[in-house]
Formats: C-alpha cells, structure tokens, sequence
C-alpha cells in the first residue's frame, strides 16, 4: 500500500511539475502578445503623429510644413520653354511641348510634375529621366487609360503613335485594381 501511495505521489509531482512548465511556457507567450501588440499601438500612434505633422495643409501651397518640407507647388503657366526636348526609349530625341506649360500641372519636387484633371487618372512627368507615370483611378481601367493616353499625346502635341518612343508606364495602385496593379498596362495601340 505504501508503494501504491509512493507511486500515486510520484505521479502527481510529476503531473504538477508538467503543468507548470505548460503554465510557464503560456504566461511568457502572452506577455510576448502584450509586449508586442503594446509596441504596435505606440509605433503607430507615432508614426501617425509624424505622418500628421508632415501633411499639414494649408490655403497657399507654397507653405512649408514644420518638417520644413515644400508641398506641392504650383507652376506658372508661361514661365517655361514652350517646346522641351526629350530623350526616346532608343536615344533620340522628341520635341514635345513642354508639360510643366499645362493649366493645372504642379511641382512635388526634385524634377517630378503632376497632373490630375479630375478624369480618373493622374500623369506624372519625371524631368530628369524624360518618363511619364499615368496613374489610373477609374474604371473600366483600360477605356480610362486610353483616354489618358490622348490626353498626353494632345499636352505634349504629338502623334499618339510618338508616345510609344517615350517612357510611359501606366498602372494602378493596389488598392484601387490587385489585378492590374504593379504591371505595365503600356499604351495600346504600342508593340511592347
């Protein structure tokens, strides 16, 4: 009977020393959640006071931010070249009129100009490498691309079969079409 007792002893130490090790290894898990989920709420509480402090706005766009970062900056209509000169896909060169001429293209800075006339689409032009960005924000996405697609060939007054010597690519973000987005939706009447 003792040797029974000593057993049943043995075997509940046992199942004991296992529970706490279990009860152990859980508790550290869920204060590694905690810590962790702790660390997200105060990274993003951070980072979003950050992203608020460098999108102030304001009513002149010539303001700066307290980052002392420039907004977008409007762009004198005029004041530019009426003909600018941009190098082709194949190392040529194209004169196009000049898109920082365009009503409504504005700045964001280091060579980059945008345009959104509202249609579904924006155009970027990058001055310092002659490509052009179309961002497309309306569906049915290939009928809004061709229209910006036009709508280039007539800022720039060229042929819209001189657009496929250019470097233009035209896309969606992720969140507006997964499918088409991060892929070259080009241009279409182009042989890519």
């Amino acid at each position: 009977m003792v040797g029974s007792l000593g057993q049943l002893l043995l075997a509940v130490d046992l199942d004991l020393k296992v529970y706490n090790s279990n009860m152990r290894a859980f508790l550290t898990l869920i204060i590694l959640v905690l810590i962790v989920g702790l660390s997200y709420f105060i990274v993003s509480l951070l980072f979003t006071q950050s992203l608020e402090d460098q999108v102030q706005s304001s009513d002149d766009p010539n303001s700066s931010n307290s980052a002392g970062n420039v907004n977008v900056t409007p762009i004198n209509p005029g004041s530019e070249p009426a003909k600018i000169q941009l190098e082709t896909l194949y190392g040529q060169t194209l004169t196009v009129n000049n898109f920082k001429n365009i009503e409504k293209v504005l700045s964001v800075g280091a060579g980059m100009y945008t345009l959104d006339p509202g249609l579904g689409y924006q155009i970027i032009f990058n001055e310092n490498n002659s490509s052009f960005a179309v961002n497309i924000t309306k569906k049915p996405v290939l009928n809004t691309r061709d229209q910006a697609v036009f709508a280039l060939a007539d800022a720039l007054d060229v042929p819209v079969t001189d657009l496929c010597l250019l470097n233009i690519y035209v896309s969606t973000t992720y969140d507006f079409d997964p499918a088409t987005s991060g892929t070259n939706l080009g241009i279409d009447i182009c042989v890519n």
